[in-house]
C-alpha cells in the first residue's frame, strides 16, 4: 500500500497547496504546519531543499506534520525534473537515492514533488522523472502538477493535441494520478467560466481513460487579471471540482511569493499575517473536509450535468435511472457516483458565484434520500411538498443551497421501486 492508498483508507482527502517559501522563513519551519492545519490542509508542502541544506531541519518539519496528523509533499531538487533535464536518468537516480536515504522512511511522507506545467522539451524529461519516481519509491507517491488546457494550448506546448499529451504522460510516466491548475474562474466570466469547465472535462476524461484519480489546482490569491476569491468563490470552486470527480485539490497558493508582482490578499500576506481570503479558505475547506470529503474518497464518479446553463461541453439533459427532473432558478450541476456496494449518491451545486435558493429534485420511483451531512452522517431528508400540487405522487427533495453550495443524498430503493440492475447498476 503507498502513500495515497493509505489515505485513501483512511478516508482522508488530500488537501495541498503550493509553498514558495525558503527554509527557515516563517513559511518553512516546523511551526508553520500549524498554518496548513487551520487552513483545512490535509497533505502538506514543504519548503525547496537543496543538496547540502540541513536534513535535519527538513526532518523536523516531517516530525510536525507527524504529530498533527498529516503528510507532507517534499520538495527537494535532487528528485525533480530539473534534475533529469541537466543529468539525465543516471543523475535524477543518484538525487533519488540520496532523497531517500534522507527522507524516504519518514512516516510523514508522501512523496516528493516532481515538477509544475512542463512544456515543449521538458516534456519528455517530465515523462520520465515521473516514471522514475514511480520506479524507485513504490510506496511513496510523486507529485506531478500539469497545465491548464484551452484550444489552442497545445501549440504553444509543441504538440499536435492535449488529449495526446495526457494519454502519453500517463502512458509513458505511469503516475498515480493527473493534477493540473486552472484559475480562468476566478475572471468569472462566461467564456472563462466555460474555460474552467473544459479544463476540467478534458482532464477528467484523461483519467477515465488511464483508470487513475485527478486532482486540480485552483485559486487562492488574486493576480494578473484574476480576482480575490470570497468565501463564495472558496465554495463554488470546490463544490464544482469534486462535483465532476476530483479525488484531491490543491491551492495556488497560501504564503505571498517574493517578489509579490500584483498578487494581492493571499490567505498570508507579505507580513506574514493571516488575511480574510485565508479565514475564507479555512471555513470554507474544513467544512467541506467534516462533511463530505471522507465520503468522497470512497465514491466513483459516474456522470454529470448541467441544468439551467451548460459549460465547456457538458450536457445539460438528465439521462438517469435515480434523477427525473431537477427544477431551479438558477444553473445548478447534478452528479451521481455509486460507493463499492453499488449504493447511488446524487450530488447537487449551486453553479453560481451569487445566487441562492431552493432546487427540486425529482426523483424516479420512491426512494429514500439519505442526507450526508456533518462529520458525513447520514439522515433521512424529508420529501418536497408541493404547495401548488399537494397530491403530487412523486417524490421530490427541495435542499435550499447558497452560492457554491453542494449537497448529497444517497438513493435509497426498495421492492418494486428499484431500478433494474439494483445495487449492481454501477459503473465499471
Amino acid at each position: 500500500m503507498n502513500t495515497y492508498d493509505k489515505m485513501t483508507a483512511d478516508k482522508k482527502f488530500p488537501v495541498t497547496f503550493f509553498n514558495y517559501c525558503p527554509m527557515g522563513s516563517p513559511g518553512g519551519r516546523p511551526e508553520s504546519v500549524q498554518d496548513w492545519v487551520d487552513a483545512g490542509i490535509t497533505l502538506g508542502r514543504s519548503p525547496g531543499f537543496r543538496e547540502g541544506d540541513n536534513a535535519d531541519e527538513m526532518r523536523a518539519i516531517l516530525d510536525a506534520c507527524a504529530e498533527a496528523d498529516i503528510q507532507m509533499i517534499l520538495v527537494d531538487e535532487r528528485c525533480s525534473v530539473g534534475k533529469h533535464c541537466t543529468e539525465g536518468d543516471d543523475g535524477l537516480k543518484r538525487g533519488m537515492e540520496a532523497a531517500l536515504k534522507d527522507f524516504g522512511e519518514h512516516p510523514a511522507l508522501f512523496g516528493f514533488d516532481i515538477g509544475d506545467e512542463p512544456s515543449n522539451t521538458v516534456i519528455p524529461h517530465a515523462f520520465r522523472t515521473t516514471a522514475i519516481h514511480r520506479e524507485m519509491a513504490p510506496h511513496l507517491t510523486g507529485f506531478s502538477n500539469l497545465g491548464p488546457y484551452q484550444p489552442g494550448t497545445a501549440e504553444w506546448m509543441g504538440r499536435r493535441s492535449f488529449r495526446g499529451f495526457l494519454d502519453d504522460y500517463c502512458e509513458f510516466g505511469n503516475p498515480q494520478f493527473l493534477c493540473f491548475d486552472i484559475y480562468s474562474q476566478m475572471e468569472k466570466t462566461d467564456w472563462a467560466i466555460g474555460n474552467y469547465f473544459r479544463c476540467l472535462k478534458m482532464y477528467s476524461e484523461a483519467a477515465k481513460r488511464a483508470n487513475i484519480p485527478w486532482w486540480v489546482t485552483l485559486l487562492s490569491v488574486g493576480h494578473y487579471k484574476y480576482l480575490c476569491p470570497d468565501e463564495d468563490a472558496f465554495r463554488w470552486q470546490i463544490s464544482t471540482a469534486v462535483a465532476h470527480g476530483a479525488q484531491g485539490l490543491a491551492w495556488f497558493f497560501l504564503y505571498m511569493r517574493n517578489p509579490h508582482g500584483n498578487y494581492r490578499v493571499p490567505p498570508i500576506d507579505e507580513h506574514w499575517e493571516r488575511t480574510e481570503t485565508y479565514e475564507w479558505l479555512s471555513r470554507t475547506q474544513r467544512c467541506f473536509n467534516s462533511m463530505q470529503a471522507g465520503l468522497l474518497t470512497q465514491l466513483k464518479h459516474h456522470q454529470v450535468w448541467h441544468v439551467g446553463k451548460s459549460y465547456g461541453g457538458f450536457t445539460p439533459d438528465i439521462d438517469s435511472e435515480f434523477v427525473k427532473e431537477v427544477k431551479c432558478d438558477y444553473p445548478v450541476i447534478v452528479s451521481e457516483f455509486f460507493d463499492p456496494e453499488g449504493r447511488p449518491y446524487v450530488m447537487v451545486v449551486n453553479n453560481t458565484f451569487t445566487e441562492s435558493g431552493q432546487v427540486i429534485i425529482t426523483w424516479h420511483g420512491d426512494p429514500k434520500a439519505h442526507h450526508v451531512t456533518w462529520d458525513g452522517t447520514e439522515h433521512e431528508h424529508r420529501k418536497y411538498f408541493d404547495d401548488d400540487w399537494p397530491e403530487n405522487p412523486a417524490t421530490s427533495t427541495g435542499p435550499w443551497l447558497c452560492p457554491g453550495q453542494m449537497e448529497i443524498f444517497r438513493v435509497d430503493y426498495e421492492g418494486d421501486n428499484k431500478p433494474k440492475g439494483y445495487p449492481e447498476h454501477r459503473p465499471e
